[in-house]
């Protein structure tokens, strides 16, 4: 196990305390990782500790805001003339016949046929929008009343901030990491991703058995940071493999069900919309044999 206050001594500030009270809060929240450990940072004390639960409860639900609080969202936006800002994952497409973007944001159930990205707009943000297909950030909306002859409004995307918490010095991390041996380090990297390095520590384990493990553990985390690296992993359920691709950090795209298609993959051409295998770090796919693959081979493609 790793020194605690080394490691915040060496990485102060990126390090949060997880608390096992606390962490059961996000985790019934169904609340990403990577947002959870932000939102823990903002809010935690000098000492890294939480104070107030109830203070903390209240930032989450206004900075995360779930499906029954639509009403809420709608609300401002109509009477206010925009939201507040908040945290939330967006999708971004574009409406060939009537030649404009759209959004969706899944998980308040606002869909491509309610919402609009005008154009001044998309020239301000496309920057922050353009390649993170399906990202998280921080947004603000709007409303546009119907125009002459139309029944129905559009909510509008008033401004996108692309949810980057920490920038990342590699030089004073490769410093910071020098002062920590190899097995304390492997230890540290469990315990960034929600698991306890004690664990391995079992009386039924040789050393050598228990070094094993994190390291069979750790080799999930490949895809994060070696490009064009391809795994296969045959493993029981409830082992943490959707956990680690789909929660751990936002630059991966974790597929769960459903079909998969050429234009979903790569680039759809009536959207005229990259796709995820070209605006992520990596592409999983999980329970494959529960997905359905429409993607023709040309075989002159392959001579």
């Amino acid at each position: 196990m790793y020194d605690v206050q080394k490691l915040r001594e060496y990485f102060p500030t990126t390090t949060v305390y997880k608390d096992p009270s606390v962490m059961a809060m996000f985790l019934n929240a169904k609340i990403p990782a990577f947002l959870r450990d932000w939102i823990l940072k903002r809010q935690a004390g000098t000492d890294g500790r939480i104070d107030d639960i109830d203070k903390l409860s209240s930032y989450i639900a206004s900075i995360i805001p779930h499906r029954e609080e639509k009403g809420k969202l709608v609300d401002e936006a109509l009477s206010n003339g925009e939201t507040r800002k908040f945290l939330a994952k967006i999708d971004i497409s574009f409406n060939s016949r009537s030649n404009y973007y759209t959004f969706e944001l899944a998980n308040l159930s606002f869909t491509h046929g309610q919402t609009i990205i005008e154009n001044y707009v998309w020239d301000r943000i496309k920057g922050e929008l353009i390649g993170e297909a399906g990202g998280w950030g921080l947004i603000k909306l709007g409303y546009m009343p119907p125009e002459e002859n139309k029944k129905n409004g559009k909510f509008t995307l008033l401004d996108f901030k692309n949810f980057c918490p920490y920038e990342v010095s590699l030089d004073a991390f490769r410093e910071a990491r020098s002062h920590f041996k190899t097995e304390e380090w492997m230890d540290i990297i469990l315990g960034a991703i929600d698991y306890n390095p004690d664990g391995y520590a079992r009386a039924d384990l040789l050393e050598s058995e228990a070094w094993e493990a994190k390291h069979t553990m750790l080799t999930r985390l490949l895809p994060f940071i070696q490009p064009r690296v391809n795994m296969i992993e045959l493993a029981p359920q409830q082992t943490g493999k959707s956990y680690i691709f789909g929660k751990v950090g936002k630059y991966g795209w974790l597929a769960g069900g459903g079909s998969l298609s050429r234009a979903k993959l790569f680039y759809d051409i009536a959207s005229k919309q990259f796709g995820v295998v070209s605006s992520n770090d990596f592409v999983a796919v999980d329970e494959i044999k529960s997905i359905m693959l429409f993607i023709r081979i040309n075989c002159r493609e392959l001579l």
